[in-house]
């Protein structure tokens, strides 16, 4: 229950009891982590089927990888019910400078859910970043997850589950499960106090940009061997670093960075089939050709994004 209190406590203070199986944030972070184990496979195998040229394992790969993924999900979520079929004690303390979150049972589960939350925090290279991984990673007897209003530039609201999502960017510093009775209340008042934020420009956040470097570098390396779309490596090579220049420069140099990758890239595809053609005659060769074509296709969508990312 939610009771008001004096100035020198918390302005707003409560306990609830969260469920971690009904929770889609939790599902969602966990399919992405399952996924990310899961795509280091299925990259490694496709890489080697693409630099020993063995097109017609693709398929097989792929179908390795969904099994992987399906299993291993599996595996997970009945980990996750068994544990945690009964949720678990939160308490929020909200004032004026943010707000804390408390988890008063001992659950493995939620405490390697909040340490993976800072660390990934930690990634974000921002203060909020260091607030929520310092909150996390060096709470011994408690988990504590602390937000500063003043870190926070997104609100997303669900009503009907009586969840508030406070983010930095693209990233979910805290979830706020409140009591819906009060629900309309609560989230009036964080609105209230992150809406000077919402101004801000924001720029890409430090993960993101290595995320988007790894992939750049690995998919490109994947362009190297000799692929149906015969492409020169030294073209590869100038196209990954241009993607890269773009990535992590800003201003005007950025905006450079992503024409020249746009052209460069463009270019480079069309000359190449105008001049050598396309190669489909060794077997599994289809699939090699939209493996190409689709990191093609992130090459350019990534310099566009940059592209406009530079002009907000």
């Amino acid at each position: 229950m939610i009771r008001k209190k004096t100035k020198q406590e918390p302005l707003y203070s409560w306990e609830i009891k969260v469920s971690s199986i009904t929770n889609p944030l939790v599902w969602i972070q966990s399919i992405l982590a399952v996924g990310s184990g899961v795509a280091f496979v299925f990259l490694l195998l496709v890489g080697l089927n693409l630099y020993e040229r063995r097109w017609n394992e693709i398929p097989a790969s792929i179908a390795v990888a969904v099994y992987l993924f399906l299993g291993m999900f599996f595996l997970f979520a009945m980990v996750m019910i068994i544990m945690n079929f009964r949720g678990s004690r939160v308490r929020y303390e909200l004032n004026r400078d943010g707000i804390t979150q408390y988890s008063l049972e001992q659950n493995l589960y939620l405490s390697s859910w909040f340490k993976w939350l800072g660390l990934i925090g930690l990634l974000s290279g921002k203060s909020a970043g260091y607030t929520a991984s310092g909150a996390t990673l060096l709470s011994k007897s408690k988990n504590i997850i602390y937000s500063n209003w003043e870190e926070i530039n997104r609100v997303k609201t669900y009503p009907l589950r009586g969840e508030i999502q406070l983010l930095n960017d693209w990233r979910v510093v805290m979830q706020v499960f409140v009591p819906k009775n009060q629900y309309d209340e609560i989230s009036k008042w964080i609105k209230v106090h992150i809406k000077p934020i919402k101004e801000q420009k924001r720029e890409t956040p430090f993960a993101y940009k290595l995320i988007l470097s790894f992939f750049t570098v690995l998919f490109g390396s994947f362009l190297i061997p000799q692929l149906p779309i015969q492409v020169k490596p030294i073209l590869t090579i100038t196209v990954i670093f241009s993607l890269l220049f773009a990535i992590w420069t800003d201003g005007s140099k950025k905006v450079i960075a992503s024409i020249f990758t746009l052209i460069i890239t463009i270019s480079t595809l069309i000359l190449s089939i105008i001049l050598y053609g396309v190669d489909l005659q060794r077997d599994g060769a289809e699939y090699a050709l939209i493996i190409e074509m689709l990191i093609y296709c992130y090459f350019i969508s990534i310099a566009y994004y940059t592209l406009r990312k530079s002009q907000l």
